[in-house]
Order: structure tokens, then C-alpha cells, then sequence
């Protein structure tokens, strides 16, 4: 869905929602060993997760000069990721399991001047990652 507000302003946003099922090799309750310390297993208990997409864009121009911010969020509710867990055995057992969530937000901002003279621009870009992953056991965060 987008709007143009003037001949200089545009703004847009896309949002999604899908559902991700786990594969069935994952789902197998299966134990194979990697090597003497680590073992692969399926977990038949997991469940489909959701995932939520977002994206805002907002364009402007004006003669020389333009910018575009770009914001995207990411929000996943309950999705299968890899887990490592310690056996009786002392064994390294390596399965998925439905943690309890994961995000990314991902904002982005770029400003332009030109073309001067038909031959240069100047182009200033920025933006940042940041990702939070919580399980059922750690919280972890990464920018």
C-alpha cells in the first residue's frame, strides 16, 4: 500500500504474515550419531510457527537533493531453531526445538545530491541490524 503525498513525497508499507512448518526430518524421532561427543536428533513435538513481515518506506526529491528512509521488522513467534543439550551419556545432543521468539528491525536512511553536471552524486548511506532472539532458556541480542 502506498501514498504519494506530493510530487515529492511517496510513502509505502508492505506487511506479510505466513506460517512455517517444521520439515520432517526434523520431526523424526530419530538419533544419529555425529561423532564420539555429538548426537543428531528429531523432535516430533514441534509446531508450526508464525512469521510477521513489516516494511515503511518514505522517498522525497527535490531538484538535487533526495532521501529514502527504509524500516523493516521482522517478528517471528515461536520458530524452530537449533538447540544444544547435555545427555546422561555426556553426549553433545543437537536437535530443534519451538523457542519462544525472534526479531529483527533494520532501519536504513540514504541522502543523495546530484547529478552535478550530468557526471557526479553524492550519496551519504546509513543503517543498522539489530536481532533478538529469545529461547526457552537464553536471551540473546547482536547489532
Amino acid at each position: 500500500m502506498g501514498y504519494q503525498f506530493s510530487d515529492n513525497v511517496f510513502v509505502r508499507y508492505r506487511g506479510q504474515i505466513s506460517r512455517k512448518s517444521p520439515g520432517l526430518s526434523d520431526m523424526g524421532n530419530v538419533r544419529q550419531l555425529i561423532d564420539s561427543l555429538q548426537v543428531r536428533s528429531g523432535n516430533p513435538e514441534l509446531k508450526i510457527f508464525t512469521v510477521y513481515k513489516n516494511e515503511l518506506e518514505a522517498d522525497f526529491r527535490k531538484g538535487l537533493f533526495s532521501g529514502n528512509f527504509h524500516l523493516s521488522y521482522q517478528y517471528q513467534h515461536r520458530p524452530i531453531m537449533e538447540e544444544t543439550i547435555r545427555d546422561k551419556n555426556n553426549s553433545f545432543v543437537r536437535t530443534n526445538a519451538n523457542q519462544l521468539s525472534w526479531q529483527k528491525l533494520n532501519p536504513e536512511l540514504e541522502l543523495k545530491l546530484g547529478p552535478l553536471k550530468d557526471i557526479l552524486t553524492f550519496s551519504f548511506s546509513t543503517g543498522i541490524n539489530y536481532y533478538d532472539s529469545r529461547g526457552l532458556d537464553y536471551h540473546h541480542t547482536y547489532t
